[in-house]
């Protein structure tokens, strides 16, 4: 069973199993946020796609959040957060962390490079900023971790 909130259905999917019409629609989506929205031309294609788990959440046929997890270095890292324009405000954003957590909360630290000025929204979620403000594409980050759940 998929959970569904606010009318979202959220589907995890491993890279393989992704088609060509859901690739489509993450590109897009990420290139419509990431690149257009924020003025920030980078190569958003970066080879963690194919090792990574999409979460993809749908409101009737159209993608409206996105998110992937990946394991590399003993952490889970959560990247490429976004919902899209027109979705913002309903507390999509919230839902999305929430379902992208519970996933993966005990299998390792979660880890991520988090736009600074979204430092406060994910550490509602358990992250805590590491480290300095560093520049990613131009773009103020820093690293977040959340500390690894015990099995029980």
């Amino acid at each position: 069973m998929t959970p569904t909130t606010n009318t979202i259905h959220w589907l995890w999917k491993d890279f393989d199993d992704l088609g060509p019409q859901s690739l489509y629609q993450i590109l897009k989506l990420r290139a419509e946020v990431f690149i257009v929205e924020q003025n920030c031309p980078y190569l958003d294609l970066d080879g963690k796609d194919q090792i990574a788990s999409h979460l993809l959440g749908y409101r009737k046929d159209k993608l409206v959040a996105y998110a992937r997890t990946f394991v590399e270095n003993d952490f889970q890292w959560l990247g490429r957060i976004l919902t899209c324009v027109e979705a913002r405000g309903q507390g999509l954003g919230v839902s999305l962390m929430e379902t992208a957590i519970l996933r993966h909360d005990t299998e390792f630290p979660m880890a991520m490079h988090a736009q600074s000025h979204l430092s406060k929204f994910y550490e509602r979620f358990g992250f805590k900023r590491t480290g300095e403000v560093f520049l990613e594409d131009g773009i103020p980050h820093v690293l977040m971790v959340r500390p690894q759940k015990n099995r029980g």
